[in-house]
């Protein structure tokens, strides 16, 4: 199947880089096209295709002026690519994210939790673009929460001051599972070899939820930095130009351990970035 899993975002992005690397294919049609994906489709025929495209950044979205480009990419795109997959009857995989949820709860999201009650507009555009793909037999839905490597920005910089032994503040108050992108990036090429039988909605994600702060610190330790530079920011301590944040929006990863998929962690992902 590997030479014929095609992913969307013309193989840019953290996830679609790699896979691409691994020999997946990318399309390099702009998602919101339709005719021009519709061509690209006709021509390479998939056999699956992973729906990876999406303006990501949270604070991205939630700006006014953005909304309407990334309405049209995280909603109208993904709606093209199930209808256009539908057409040529190929599966797709959609990749969704935590943020759907309030994050007002303080366990780790089922499935089939009902909770749906995004915080900010990117968790806005994933829900109706999951919603959509409700209508199509051929799509199921990934969800996974914050996937990190040491060199994501929002992991590097929090790194690279502890190296210079400054002390920094680190979210106390948000919560999730974390997962190495290396290793989501596996789970995934498991999930396609067995589409047929994975379930309308699975989660994907790392087995324990954390805080940021619990995290940021657990990186200090392992590459000798001090942890203790590592304070808790609290709620009440915003910063200017940030989007709400559900709280606490881990995933449970019970119905992907019951399939037979690979549970990782925090530690995990801590222990890959320090082997590469």
């Amino acid at each position: 199947m590997m030479n014929r899993v095609f992913v969307t975002g013309r193989g840019h992005g953290m996830v679609g880089s790699r896979m691409v690397k691994l020999g997946w294919s990318a399309l390099m049609s702009d998602v919101t096209d339709s005719v021009e994906l519709d061509t690209e489709i006709n021509r390479m025929k998939p056999n699956l295709i992973v729906h990876l495209a999406a303006k990501s950044g949270v604070d991205l979205c939630e700006r006014p002026e953005n909304q309407k480009i990334t309405d049209m990419v995280n909603f109208m795109g993904a709606v093209n690519v199930f209808e256009l997959a539908e057409k040529h009857s190929i599966p797709v995989v959609h990749i969704s994210s935590d943020h759907i949820f309030s994050g007002d709860w303080w366990g780790s999201y089922q499935e089939d939790a009902t909770d749906l009650k995004p915080k900010n507009h990117y968790g806005l555009q994933k829900l109706v673009a999951e919603a959509a793909s409700s209508d199509f037999q051929n799509v199921k839905v990934v969800r996974t929460s914050t996937l990190i490597y040491k060199n994501r920005p929002s992991v590097e910089w929090q790194l690279d001051a502890l190296q210079r032994g400054e002390t920094i503040a680190s979210p106390f108050f948000i919560w999730r599972s974390f997962m190495h992108v290396d290793h989501f990036v596996s789970s995934i090429l498991h999930y396609a070899d067995n589409f047929r039988d994975m379930p309308k909605v699975l989660h994907i994600s790392g087995s324990k939820n954390i805080s940021w702060w619990r995290l940021i610190k657990s990186y200090a330790g392992a590459y000798g930095y001090d942890s203790n530079k590592v304070i808790p920011r609290y709620r009440n301590s915003t910063i200017p130009g940030e989007a709400a944040r559900p709280f606490r929006c881990g995933l449970s990863t019970l119905l992907s351990e019951n399939l037979g998929f690979q549970q990782y962690d925090y530690v995990d992902a801590i222990k890959q970035d320090m082997s590469l």
